[in-house]
């Protein structure tokens, strides 16, 4: 059976998450849907590469491929609360 990634309003930390999921799966389709482009005030600290192109690409960094922005968080924390 073949996996098709949709997506609506995830973060960059779930769509990392996911990423690597498509990337393990070995029936995962070539086009996937993100909405990443739309991420504003995210709380990790570098765009992520799906918001600007259509492929990610392998992810090189350690992890999920992201770094948390741990003042945001914070602020979406007190702000939360």
């Amino acid at each position: 059976m073949q996996i098709c990634k949709h997506t609506r309003g995830e973060l960059g930390i779930s769509a990392s998450a996911v990423h690597h999921v498509m990337l393990a799966a070995p029936s995962a389709c070539a086009g996937q849907q993100q909405n990443a482009a739309r991420l504003g005030g995210d709380v990790v600290k570098i765009r992520i590469p799906i918001c600007d192109q259509p492929d990610w690409g392998l992810i090189e960094a350690p992890g999920i491929g992201v770094e948390i922005d741990e003042d945001k968080l914070q602020m979406y924390h007190e702000n939360f609360l």
